[in-house]
């Protein structure tokens, strides 16, 4: 009896740490695991909301969650340059959409869509690129914008023009991400100058890397460069490039796109090493790629992006709030 009693005392004196380590790793796997269930929310911002519209482009600053959209095309009007912040962008709070620069305004860049815009969080700074203009006439464009104090947090945002030296023919409905290590902002694929998918179908061939430096406007004089990349994969457009990019090992992964001319839905995956420029020759690999009908565990699409979060076509970017895990799109 007296040997019960001294089993039953060590098991009361083990059980508060075991009680304590298995309450940890219910809160870890409670909290991250891959198998917990995700549900959309849809979120309903105060009014005024921003005009409908789509070929949009917008970046997430994740230390105000704060969600900055630019132009993009609202089909009964021409293209738009205005500028809006909607607050609480990951639904934590009360989104709320505030205009920050109306359309039209002359210090905006030129109404555009298919833009392609990152963001610089360090700096609080956004870049845009090229996009499609409809006036005078149809033309691709290939100027660049710094927004400075892009999210309002900082400062009143306001545009600036940047003059970089080098030929970049400009460039619609491309992929783009910037590398802050390097202040390298990376641009390719998308629809070349004189390929207007409108009448004509758009010219994606072949599928050229042009990298800026000096992006953000700092630093020095900003300068575009093209990649001489080997193995360059087909050429795609129409929003469809969806990538994302390695900053560590500085590679840039693509999946997938459209090709108008040849009305072709792509499911291959290519990668791009030293891709802003810095570290050798540029290279790129393709990876599980094929241009036969894919099986059934992933079907060939367009229109979707992993990491720019823009509304240029369905776009998603993860946000991690703390605990917490959303995607906004």
């Amino acid at each position: 009896m007296q040997s019960v009693h001294h089993a039953f005392k060590r098991v009361m004196c083990i059980s508060p740490r075991l009680v304590g380590a298995l309450v940890a790793v219910f809160l870890v796997l409670s909290t991250a695991s891959p198998s917990r269930a995700q549900s959309w929310s849809l979120l309903t911002p105060t009014a005024p909301l921003p005009v409908p519209r789509d070929i949009s482009d917008a970046v997430y600053s994740s230390a105000s969650n704060r969600l900055i959209l630019f132009g993009g095309y609202p089909h009964v009007t021409p293209y738009t340059n205005d500028l809006w912040i909607l607050s609480d962008a990951n639904g934590l709070g009360t989104p709320t959409w505030t205009q920050v620069i109306p359309n039209g305004d002359p210090g905006s860049p030129q109404a555009r869509g298919g833009a392609v815009m990152v963001y610089d969080a360090q700096n609080n700074r956004a870049i845009l690129a090229g996009g499609e203009s409809a006036f005078p006439a149809l033309e691709n464009l290939n100027d660049v914008w710094v927004l400075i104090n892009a999210d309002g947090t900082t400062g009143t945002p306001t545009w600036t023009q940047l003059n970089p030296q080098g030929g970049f023919p400009g460039r619609e409905d491309a992929g783009a991400v910037y590398d802050a290590q390097s202040n390298r902002l990376i641009v390719f694929m998308g629809v070349h100058p004189g390929g207007l998918c409108r009448p004509t179908p758009c010219i994606v061939d072949p599928a050229d890397v042009w990298v800026l430096t000096n992006a953000n406007g700092l630093g020095g004089t900003p300068v575009w460069n093209q990649l001489s990349a080997s193995g360059a994969p087909p050429g795609r457009s129409l929003g469809s490039v969806d990538q994302t990019y390695d900053a560590a090992n500085n590679r840039l992964i693509v999946f997938g796109g459209f090709r108008p001319a040849q009305q072709q839905v792509l499911n291959d995956v290519w990668i791009l090493t030293n891709a802003n420029g810095v570290g050798g020759t540029p290279t790129s690999t393709q990876l599980l790629g094929r241009w036969t009908m894919p099986t059934a565990s992933e079907e060939p699409r367009h229109g979707i992006s992993s990491t720019q979060l823009g509304l240029r076509s369905p776009r998603m970017s993860e946000v991690a709030a703390g605990m917490t895990r959303h995607a906004i799109i």
